[in-house]
């Protein structure tokens, strides 16, 4: 997830209040996922002091 323009627009994530991710009914056999072992379906990190 990220903000498009976030900084042109003073857009930051501490004025989201209530983000989610959920993921229904993917199939990975359909994605050509061959080898795969791990996948990142969200990731939430600081960055610094930010």
């Amino acid at each position: 997830m990220s903000l498009y323009d976030g900084a042109p627009r003073s857009q930051t994530f501490g004025q989201v209040h209530r983000a989610h991710i959920r993921v229904l009914d993917y199939d990975l056999a359909a994605g050509g996922l061959s080898s795969e072992t791990a996948l990142v379906f969200g990731e939430l990190y600081r960055h610094g002091a930010e």
